[in-house]
């Protein structure tokens, strides 16, 4: 999390939804396994920021909300919501720059690009 600007973006359509968002600790079992979901499994993140999972977390609700019905969105200011250190409101989860912000997003072609691909 070194970096203070994210990039979401389809390679075809537009972010139709974005459905997660959470962060796990360098070298976790999350990180070995490449995992990019907080729901569901019994895996190891290394970190203790449920909060940073819940959809009314400032970032998810504000910012990335924001970039649904786009092909690609830039956010800036990811440490705003989201510091270095010790989280607002959950002392317990402390992120440090080498843990990894993960993003889960769905994109959707329209009937009209689906029609043009098809020809």
């Amino acid at each position: 999390m070194i970096s203070d600007s994210i990039s979401v973006s389809c390679n075809t359509g537009s972010i139709s939804a974005v459905t997660q968002m959470g962060a796990y600790a360098k070298d976790s079992e999350a990180d070995q396994r490449g995992l990019c979901t907080a729901e569901g499994v019994s895996v190891s993140t290394g970190v203790d920021c449920e909060s940073l999972s819940q959809k009314d977390h400032p970032f998810f609700a504000e910012k990335l909300q924001a970039c649904v019905g786009q092909e690609s969105c830039l956010i800036h200011g990811v440490h705003d919501d989201i510091p270095i250190g010790s989280q607002p409101g959950a002392a317990s989860c402390n992120l440090n720059e080498e843990d990894t912000l993960f993003i889960q997003y769905n994109c959707q072609v329209s009937e009209e690009e689906l029609g043009q691909k098809r020809h």
